[in-house]
């Protein structure tokens, strides 16, 4: 795999995009059933897994070599925490 992904991956931005996801889809009041939760709960996880997948394309693909992903991610979290 091209420019491998050493300790500088997405695993270090879990929570940062677990925020995003919950900002981008927010809880609604009440559920009307356990049917509609686990909707919901799916909806979260596949953005999650996509914007996972892209940040990590990202990554991969456009970041040139490791001081570039490193920055790449402290800046994905300096803007997830000015948006918490």
């Amino acid at each position: 795999m091209p420019n491998a992904i050493s300790p500088n991956n997405i695993s270090l931005i879990i929570p940062e995009m677990r925020a995003q996801v919950a900002r981008e889809i927010p809880e609604p009041a009440h559920f009307l059933n356990s049917a509609d939760r686990d909707s919901f709960a799916r909806r979260r996880q596949v953005r999650l897994f996509a914007l996972a997948r892209d940040i990590q394309d990202f990554l991969t693909n456009t970041c040139q070599d490791e001081d570039e992903r490193a920055v790449t991610i402290a800046l994905y979290r300096e803007k997830s925490a000015a948006r918490a």
